[in-house]
């Protein structure tokens, strides 16, 4: 962003610059919200590439813990995923099944903010593993703080305290109304809430959802788990016959006996390959995997490509440090040193998963057979 514009920190400073200074930098606040709508093109050492807005919301203006992100070739796979999801009409939202620290909360946070602050009289909603983590994780820790390092331009008119705790409100504060001032309601605010919920099964039961976003959905434990609390929660983005609403459902995926089943039956009927006579799947939601070595930390080149295979010469890495092993063979010698540890083994393949069945194994703990044989010779069969 210009310098001088970067000074400006609220539409009231904008509105109180000189005309000629507005004129000035209008065209390219116009330009960011035309990218915001469209997506971006760029050449990605010399690849014409294509991000959708979301995708360019988060790199160019969503200010993270860790600072602004880099460009990551597979998170480019899973916006341009959640852009299918939305614009398909059948489509209640994405259901992705992932490896551990691949940035989902991070990608769903940003795209929460991003929707937040564009639509009129909307609710988004958040869900977690635990309502502490929907509110301290999420909400606070990520939504909030991404907001407070909007550029101004992109802040829509707030109520309510500038680190929120409950929900954040793109509504007008209230004023007293007095002979002079009629009304208490403004025209421009969006009247938009994003808040979250604890963990049951009918947390928005009654409400209309605009966007929701349910943290880590493979790791619902009983009385909640994610199969009935989907049932439920799903009616809030359906009005009739018509999807109003989008969900956005993302895990690892815990042992079967504790929330691992219930994500595994929604994962199978999330197949975007066998729909009912609407043109739906059974959940509603198109499913998504992409392998642990396509998105593993510390496996980008400086172009945010995976780096797969062994490279013949060390390639230099996301962080600037030479990179001399692939992420697939990383991984394998990881598991080659548990071959003793059936247990430990086990756990790190399915937290690191090659394939969906991986995702889906069960934890072998107490059980009589040794399940990672088992599993080895399903695999050669």
């Amino acid at each position: 962003m210009p310098k001088e514009l970067s000074r400006i920190k609220s539409m009231d400073e904008w509105a109180e610059m000189p005309r000629e200074f507005r004129q000035k930098f209008r065209p390219y606040i116009e330009e960011e919200f035309r990218r915001r709508r469209e997506g971006f093109w760029f050449f990605n050492d010399g690849v014409p590439t294509y991000i959708t807005g979301r995708h360019y919301m988060m790199l160019q203006w969503t200010r993270m813990d860790i600072g602004f992100p880099d460009y990551l070739e597979f998170q480019r796979e899973i916006f341009i995923h959640l852009a299918a999801c939305e614009a398909d009409p059948n489509c209640i939202g994405q259901l992705y099944t992932k490896c551990r620290r691949s940035g989902y909360t991070n990608i769903c946070s940003a795209v929460l903010l991003d929707e937040a602050t564009q639509v009129k009289d909307k609710l988004l909603g958040i869900q977690s593993k635990t309502g502490k983590d929907a509110q301290e994780n999420i909400f606070m820790k990520k939504v909030v703080q991404m907001f407070r390092h909007y550029p101004f331009f992109f802040k829509p008119i707030q109520d309510g305290t500038t680190n929120p705790r409950m929900e954040l409100a793109f509504r007008e504060p209230s004023k007293r109304i007095t002979k002079n001032n009629k009304t208490s309601v403004s025209g421009e605010a969006l009247n938009t809430v994003i808040n979250w919920k604890n963990t049951t099964n009918n947390a928005y039961d009654g409400e209309k959802l605009h966007l929701l976003y349910l943290d880590e959905a493979g790791k619902w434990e009983k009385p909640t788990d994610i199969r009935d609390a989907w049932r439920i929660q799903r009616t809030c983005l359906i009005v009739g016959r018509k999807i109003v609403g989008k969900a956005m459902v993302g895990s690892t995926v815990n042992p079967m006996d504790k929330g691992g089943k219930e994500y595994k039956e929604l994962w199978k009927d999330s197949n975007p390959k066998e729909r009912n006579a609407n043109g739906r799947t059974r959940s509603g939601l198109y499913r998504l995997f992409i392998p642990s070595f396509e998105s593993l930390e510390g496996f980008f080149d400086k172009h945010g490509r995976a780096i797969i295979n062994d490279p013949v010469d060390p390639i230099d890495g996301l962080d600037g440090e030479p990179v001399d092993k692939g992420a697939k063979s990383f991984l394998k010698n990881e598991r080659d040193s548990l071959k003793d540890d059936p247990s430990e083994l086990n756990e790190v393949t399915r937290q690191f998963p090659f394939t969906e069945d991986e995702a889906f194994r069960d934890s072998i703990d107490g059980s009589l057979f040794n399940v990672g044989k088992i599993y080895q010779q399903v695999e050669y069969n």
